[in-house]
């Protein structure tokens, strides 16, 4: 993983995930939406690069929801 990455924590059909979801807050966010509406996955964590949590588990998916396409 990038140092620049952010990293989101999810999991999808009782799976732990945690991956690169983008360079920015936004990329990050709309990739967490794309996890929730195509794939059902129940998200976690939103990571910054420097490895504090910026969201977490309710307000990471009302945010996702609320993120512009």
């Amino acid at each position: 993983m990038s140092e620049d990455q952010w990293i989101l924590e999810y999991t999808d059909h009782g799976v732990f995930w945690r991956e690169d979801a983008g360079d920015s807050r936004r990329q990050a966010l709309v990739y967490a939406d794309l996890l929730m509406v195509e794939h059902g996955a129940s998200l976690a964590r939103l990571i910054r690069p420097d490895g504090v949590v910026e969201l977490e588990d309710k307000a990471l998916d009302e945010a996702a929801f609320n993120s512009d396409k």
